[in-house]
């Protein structure tokens, strides 16, 4: 019998502060997981890279794109947030991605992105003794909120020269 996952317990904060015990159970299902119909949106989960990665290089699977999202809930379009995500080229499919994709290749060149170091060594130093300043008294420091979210960001800012 196929045992059935749901999602729901690494949403909660005790899954948010420790994900790694559902995780674990996750990857002894193997590389796709069934999920709870009765608490899921979705069926399936894939994940280890080499599923996901199987998952995003085939042309079969595609993001929640406004199409989708027109189909199924049109209220959407009354949330600015979800507009402007779902304009974004994170949930574009098709000729879509691929010219937005096609752009970003011609700025995120390795050159360019050598070039970066610096900067990032920059950036990554001040996020750490940020990191160091706020953990001095032995308190919890949040990684996510004070390093891992904004990184990502701050380097591109770096890159577009804001």
């Amino acid at each position: 019998m196929e045992t059935v996952v749901s999602l729901r317990p690494l949403l909660s904060g005790a899954g948010r502060r420790d994900p790694y015990a559902f995780y674990a159970q996750l990857h002894s299902q193997g590389p796709v997981a069934r999920l709870d119909p009765a608490r899921d949106r979705y069926d399936l989960v894939a994940h280890g890279y080499e599923a996901v990665s199987a998952v995003l290089r085939d042309p079969a699977f595609g993001m929640l794109d406004a199409g989708y999202m027109d189909r199924g809930r049109a209220q959407w379009r009354d949330h600015p947030a979800l507009r402007t995500l779902l304009g974004s080229i994170f949930f574009t499919n098709g000729t879509g991605h691929t010219r937005v994709r096609r752009q970003f290749s011609q700025v995120f060149t390795a050159r360019r992105v050598t070039a970066l170091e610096p900067a990032i060594v920059r950036l990554i130093t001040t996020m750490v003794d940020r990191l160091a300043e706020l953990g001095a008294g032995g308190g919890p420091v949040d990684f996510m909120t004070e390093f891992a979210l904004p990184l990502p960001s701050d380097v591109i800012g770096e890159l577009l020269g804001v």
